[in-house]
């Protein structure tokens, strides 16, 4: 996960781009599994 400093910037900011991407779909994903948990309970309550 660590990269070496004297790595080029054109590098740095894709990788970093990358990782946004990577968190932005891993935020999402657990968003879509925490409303599906939502729905399964409140149907679970009825």
């Amino acid at each position: 996960m660590t990269q070496p400093k004297q790595a080029p910037v054109l590098s740095a900011k894709r990788s970093a781009r990358d990782i946004l991407r990577q968190t932005q779909e891993r935020a999402k994903r657990l968003l879509q599994r925490h409303l599906l948990a939502k729905d399964t309970i409140r149907h679970q309550s009825d």
